[in-house]
């Protein structure tokens, strides 16, 4: 597999790994044309000519029950146990696919929109290790090479506060750029989330769902992808939580996972498994790869 880097305006390749020896970091960079069209660079501003959903900033988030009027006159409550939950409300999506900076209509940056159990769009807490788009300089992307199997990448994200009740979880698929035309965001593929009190993931972790992403059309732009979990879990103190996607390959194509190099991101939140995309993985961290960043996953929840 590959390890690119886009940088402000600079694509930086990795190593490739068709020798069979690790995947080894950053050794050359290009600048990007000028005229290079959309994968040059993160949305660009521009006047969003939605309509977003109301909600209130001031009981996002907060505890409530069934009826209970806790969330007042604006949010409603999302039950995630018995009659319990936490004030919510209906929200539009960041769609990355557009040229406009960030369509998301969630207030503060505590919070983004997901999915809940009912697939229905709403703004949940925002659990991350890195800036997320387009708020990232330095997009780093996992590319897989033509002879690799498919093998599989993992977040641990530690909850700031507990218990954490996990709704849904997100990550970002890069689209095609100069330097990675192999990029598609539509391949179908894998993604896992399991929680454990370690502080690397489990080789055979018990997951709490598994979710079979179908292919779809492939986008130029970046790809959010967002699922949400049957039912919530309770992410008990001392737990983190696991996000696992497949990267896979489809002839001239690789899915491309995306991460984030900004700041004091090392690359010890990250993991991959090289080889294989079943357990038992055989994990290793990207710090341990001198790989500095960490991959773009979110949890959502509160």
């Amino acid at each position: 597999m590959r390890y690119a880097l886009v940088a402000l305006g600079l694509w930086v390749l990795g190593c490739s790994d068709d020798s069979g020896q690790k995947a080894d970091m950053l050794v050359a960079d290009a600048p990007i044309p000028s005229d290079a069209g959309p994968e040059a660079g993160p949305d660009q501003s521009a006047p969003d000519q939605s309509v977003a959903p109301p909600c209130e900033l001031s009981t996002l988030g907060q505890p409530c029950t069934q009826g209970g009027g806790e969330c007042g006159a604006v949010n409603t409550c999302l039950i995630t146990e018995g009659s319990a939950g936490f004030c919510s409300c209906a929200c539009l999506p960041d769609d990355t696919t557009t040229e406009l900076i960030d369509e998301d209509s969630c207030p503060g940056s505590d919070f983004a929109c997901g999915l809940d159990a009912a697939s229905t769009p709403r703004c949940l807490g925002l659990l991350t290790n890195t800036p997320q788009l387009p708020n990232c300089a330095k997009s780093v992307i996992i590319v897989a090479d033509p002879t690799d199997t498919a093998f599989m990448v993992a977040a641990r994200i530690v909850p700031k506060t507990y218990p954490f009740t996990l709704v849904g979880l997100r990550y970002t698929l890069q689209g095609p750029g100069s330097k990675t035309p192999e990029c598609d965001t539509g391949l179908a593929h894998r993604a896992e989330v399991f929680v454990n009190d370690q502080s690397t993931p489990s080789p055979t972790p018990t997951v709490l769902e598994s979710f079979s992403v179908s292919a779809t059309t492939a986008t130029t732009e970046p790809r959010q992808v967002r699922l949400a979990l049957a039912a919530p879990v309770q992410v008990k103190a001392g737990e983190a939580i696991y996000v696992a996607v497949e990267v896979v390959r489809d002839g001239s194509t690789s899915l491309c996972t995306d991460a984030c190099a900004d700041g004091s991101a090392t690359g010890a939140k990250s993991y991959i498994d090289v080889d294989s995309d079943q357990p038992p993985y055989v994990w290793e961290s990207f710090e341990s790869k001198q790989w500095g960043g960490d991959l773009s996953f979110a949890a959502l929840g509160f």
